[in-house]
C-alpha cells in the first residue's frame, strides 16, 4: 500500500510541475526515445526601463527574460514586426536582449520563444503586451503636454468624429483607463531611441 501511495504522489507532483510553466520541448516532442523531456522554463519577461510587460512601438527597448535552463546562443522570438539583437545570457536563468518594434508591429499581447542552441524551446504566452508611443506630441519625452492630450481624447471611440487611433495606446477603439495604465508606465520618461 505504501508503494502504491508514494508512486501516485509522485504523479501527481510530476503532473503539477509540469502544468506550473511552459516547458522546453524538442521541436519534435521526442528526444532519445522520451517523450516531453522536461529540461527547463520561461517563468517571465520584464523590459527593464519600466519594469514592465509592455513595449512600444515603434522603438528599441531592453527586456529581460527569466526562466532555466537557457544556453549562451540562445535566440529569441516575439513573431512578426519584433526583432531581437542578440541574447547575453547571464546565467542559466536569465537572458537579456535588445528589441527592435517595428511601426507596423500588430498591437497586443506576444508569445516569446526562447530557443537554445540545441534547439530545445521554450515559450511563455502573452508575455508582452505592444503599444502605441505615449509620446503624444513627440518630443521624445512623456510629460504633462502628452497627459493634457490623452485627457481631452478621455472616452472617444473609433466611431466618434476626430477620433485620432494615436490617442488610443492599446488599440482598442477606445480612450480609457487601459490607456491611461500605460501612459503611467512612461510618465517622466525619456522614450527609448530618442
Amino acid at each position: 500500500m505504501k508503494s502504491v501511495i508514494s508512486a501516485l504522489c509522485a504523479v501527481v507532483a510530476m503532473s503539477a510541475f509540469a502544468q506550473s510553466g511552459p516547458t522546453f520541448r524538442t521541436a519534435t516532442d521526442v528526444r532519445d526515445g522520451v517523450r516531453g523531456s522536461l529540461v527547463g522554463t520561461v517563468t517571465s519577461v520584464m523590459e527593464t526601463t519600466t519594469n514592465s510587460t509592455i513595449i512600444v512601438e515603434p522603438g528599441v527597448q531592453d527586456i529581460q527574460v527569466t526562466g532555466t535552463g537557457f544556453q549562451q546562443g540562445a535566440v529569441l522570438n516575439l513573431g512578426s514586426g519584433i526583432t531581437s539583437g542578440p541574447t547575453v545570457l547571464i546565467d542559466a536563468m536569465h537572458l537579456k536582449a535588445t528589441l527592435t518594434v517595428d511601426a507596423t508591429a500588430a498591437l497586443g499581447p506576444r508569445d516569446i520563444t526562447v530557443t537554445n542552441p540545441d534547439q530545445l524551446s521554450g515559450t511563455l504566452r502573452k508575455a508582452l503586451k505592444v503599444v502605441r508611443t505615449p509620446d503624444l506630441n513627440g518630443n521624445c519625452t512623456v510629460d504633462g503636454i502628452d497627459l493634457n492630450v490623452l485627457a481631452r481624447a478621455w472616452a472617444t471611440t473609433s466611431a466618434d468624429p476626430g477620433f485620432s487611433p494615436q490617442w488610443d495606446l492599446t488599440g482598442d477603439d477606445v480612450v480609457d483607463g487601459n490607456d491611461l495604465a500605460v501612459f503611467v508606465q512612461y510618465f517622466g520618461r525619456r522614450m527609448p531611441g530618442c
